[in-house]
């Protein structure tokens, strides 16, 4: 995968299943310029262990999230049960056994001081381990970057120990996983994370779209399968290649939060509203802020990090709501955990912008649910079906500022409601967890390695 592999969550939680049904697992992807190394996020454990005997391996090749890095790349080695059969691997094995490596104990805590994001696993692991290898990349942006990230891919692939499986995360890797999967006969899976042909971003630049189209074309009809984290994102597939797609949704493990009392004593407003996620355009964070002029003694934490972080800070000292709106940065995901729960309400408020945004399903609306913390989303068909199949908050009606406060202003006022959901954040929060997720995908991989 290209996406910075210390803070991808959903792939953590698919190796964390992958070791606990006893393969050996390799996440490939990059490091960025901020990128912590992975032993800072948890218990260090040898830098050197033994290989596993007869465990499997599994390349699990993540692609570049944030078009910027320096230059190499660092392994970080998890061990396996001893036990463990030889089966899967979802990355290749590390090139060099004198070379630095960062470990990762999928199973340990996070420190819950620590200031960016971290991982959770569903359930313990111990004592198996995933490795991680994170390339360093010259280029930091556009085709070179893309082009060279998929040539280094795909020598780092052909030349390891041929593992049982290649799992290529979204389009920008595809390329790569999907020519070592034909040279060397590996069952190749490919994990669509979002509809990446209409993504913001690639809308308003139609060469470029076209680009990722030729390609997305000439390999997605050639796979076997696929998954992808909405049944609207996964039907459009299965319409439009013939491929059978299925849905992994973005559900976390099931947790109870714990609370963290010195932010409850640093923010004492009375309620407290949430965002959390990437800091990006057309997430609908603008709205949030403009509405929070209109309802007083409320509090609105926007957690994480993005490319309009700058600009809603200013747009926060403009409106002169800086004692109303606080900006935390990234937060571990135990800590953010504690922070929600003790939050009134969640926003999850994507605009209607390209088929991307339209068919998601936010991991957000599943943390928040988790939580306990009801949720107000935008009338946009997986969230909102969501929202209303579970009974656990509302659609959002009028997009101003004026009318968002106003429901915003009833729901926290509305006792009645609140408790009705609390009822059914209780029920949905027990279903929608990764302990029941992961199933599917335990199922999926039987069958793509002919064991089903």
């Amino acid at each position: 995968m290209i996406n910075d592999l210390v803070t991808d969550q959903r792939v953590h939680r698919m190796a964390g299943t992958l070791v606990r049904q006893g393969y050996r697992v390799q996440l490939v992807g990059r490091k960025l310029p901020g990128s912590l190394p992975v032993e800072s996020l948890f218990p260090l454990v040898s830098k050197d262990p033994a290989p596993p005997a007869g465990a499997a391996d599994i390349f699990n090749v993540a692609g570049p999230v944030d078009p910027g890095t320096p230059a190499d790349a660092a392994d970080a080695v998890v061990p396996v049960d001893p036990g463990t059969p030889a089966d899967v691997a979802d990355a290749v094995v590390p090139e060099d056994a004198g070379a630095s490596v960062d470990a990762v104990d999928v199973a340990g805590p996070v420190d819950p001081g620590a200031s960016v994001d971290a991982v959770d696993v569903a359930g313990p692991v111990d004592p198996g381990m995933f490795r991680i290898k994170r390339f360093r990349m010259l280029f930091k942006r556009g085709p070179l970057f893309y082009a060279f990230y998929n040539l280094r891919l795909f020598f780092f692939l052909l030349f390891r120990r041929r593992p049982v499986m290649l799992v290529s995360v979204d389009l920008d890797t595809l390329a790569a996983g999907y020519l070592v999967s034909k040279l060397r006969n590996i069952p190749l899976l490919y994990d669509s994370h979002e509809y990446f042909t209409e993504v913001p971003e690639l809308v308003d630049r139609p060469l470029v779209k076209r680009t990722w189209e030729r390609i997305e074309g000439m390999i997605v009809s050639r796979l076997r399968a696929g998954i992808a984290v909405s049944d609207s994102i996964a039907e459009v597939y299965r319409e439009k290649y013939g491929v059978e797609f299925r849905t992994i949704r973005n559900v976390p493990v099931s947790m109870n939060p714990g609370v963290f009392p010195e932010l409850r004593d640093a923010y004492p407003s009375a309620y407290k509203l949430i965002y959390q996620g990437a800091l990006n355009r057309g997430r609908g964070i603008e709205l949030m802020i403009e509405a929070m002029r209109y309802i007083p003694d409320v509090l609105l934490f926007v957690v994480g990090d993005g490319d309009v972080r700058t600009t809603l800070q200013a747009m926060v000292h403009r409106l002169k709501l800086t004692d109303r709106v606080v900006f935390p940065g990234r937060i571990p995901p135990r800590r953010l955990a504690g922070l929600t729960a003790q939050c009134d309400l969640g926003f999850s408020l994507e605009e209607d912008l390209g088929l991307n945004y339209r068919m998601a399903l936010p991991n957000k609306i599943f943390d928040y649910i988790q939580a306990r913390v009801p949720v107000l989303c935008s009338d946009l068909p997986e969230m909102a079906a969501l929202v209303e199949q579970y009974g656990v908050g509302e659609v959002c009606g009028e997009r101003s500022p004026q009318a968002l406060a106003g429901q915003v202003r009833e729901i926290l006022k509305n006792v009645e409601k609140r408790n009705r959901w609390k009822e059914q954040l209780d029920k949905a929060a027990r279903e929608l967890c990764w302990e029941r997720e992961e199933q599917q995908l335990v199922v999926l991989m039987d069958e793509l390695l002919g064991k089903g």
